[in-house]
């Protein structure tokens, strides 16, 4: 019986060690991801975080004479609800704006708006001033995250994926950065996107959803969202571009690659992205692009506050809307 005794000791010892050993293993896994499984985490996390603010940077340049860019800063507790600063230079000059929308209001200001509209540098659009139509029928908050579960059945259901042309560098570095004057720890995941593979999965995405509507509603709860999806699709079938106008668009991305870098905290928000390529441009030449877009203040924007501004200086474009394409 001793001997009975021990040896269930024995193998309790061994079982405990094992599991002990198994749930170790489970942790390192989790926090030894791959280059691959961090973005893929970072980009899940992305689509699913809309309350943030980012800062946008995007430079444009052919020769040290020939230099565009854009700077734009965004409070963001939703897409229905944001803020914008923005700043367009362009051979040495600079045009400066903001906008806010909420509750359906769209309100601009930027002075060159007075050359315009009789000295008025705001502009406002009240959408629900305006008549809806069938091209204006988009469902109020729905969830975007809806439309990227789509796009996941439609991969497992054709054996694609987005890594089919988003190439992830094995290699990660770690490294600290300046994210809106705060200093903070990262990984570092480089890859490129090959872009005639991303124009080609894009056309056949589409071309698949156009043809199989069931589809769509088998995946799509809203069925106002579900309609908008198939209406787009159907339009975009309609205009579809062939394989050698897709060979084209793609020649005047230069390299045939964009290269990008992104950087990711420890709660896995991709908290920088940055992207470089060259692009040919039909009667203007190559142009050499770089982006990058902060993230920060996750789920922080309480709310956005519209500007008070007396109705003299406005100019209401809500009763033009309808005339020209709204």
């Amino acid at each position: 019986m001793k001997e009975g005794g021990k040896m269930k000791k024995t193998i309790k010892s061994i079982l405990a060690l094992s599991m002990t050993i198994l749930l170790l293993m489970s942790f390192v896994s989790c926090n030894k991801m791959t280059a691959q499984e961090l973005f893929e985490k970072s980009r899940q996390n992305m689509v699913g975080s809309e309350n943030q603010e980012l800062a946008l940077k995007v430079n444009a340049i052919k020769d040290e004479q020939t230099k565009s860019g854009l700077e734009m800063s965004m409070k963001m507790v939703s897409p229905e609800e944001l803020s914008l600063d923005v700043a367009l230079k362009n051979q040495g000059m600079t045009m400066e704006g903001e906008a806010y929308i909420k509750d359906k209001v769209i309100l601009v200001h930027a002075p060159m708006l007075a050359m315009f509209s009789g000295g008025k540098e705001y502009m406002k659009l009240d959408l629900n001033d305006i008549p809806e139509t069938e091209e204006m029928d988009v469902p109020e908050n729905f969830d975007r995250k809806e439309i990227l579960a789509l796009i996941d059945k439609y991969n497992q259901k054709n054996e694609k994926s987005f890594y089919d042309f988003i190439l992830i560098d094995e290699e990660m570095k770690k490294e600290e950065i300046k994210i809106n004057e705060e200093t903070i720890k990262v990984d570092k995941v480089t890859g490129k996107v090959d872009v005639a593979k991303a124009f080609f999965y894009f056309n056949d995405f589409m071309k698949y959803i156009s043809e199989n509507p069931d589809f769509i509603d088998e995946n799509i709860e809203d069925e106002n969202l579900a309609e908008v999806i198939k209406n787009y699709a159907n339009e975009y079938k309609e205009n579809m571009p062939t394989d050698e106008e897709i060979d084209e668009a793609v020649a005047q991305m230069g390299e045939n690659a964009v290269k990008f870098e992104s950087f990711i905290d420890k709660k896995m928000n991709m908290v920088r992205f940055s992207a470089k390529y060259e692009a040919d441009i039909p009667a203007e030449g190559t142009y050499k692009f770089d982006v990058t877009v902060d993230s920060f203040n996750f789920n922080k924007v309480e709310s956005i506050e519209m500007p008070e501004v007396a109705p003299e200086n406005i100019f209401d474009a809500s009763e033009a809307a309808p005339s020209i394409g709204f």
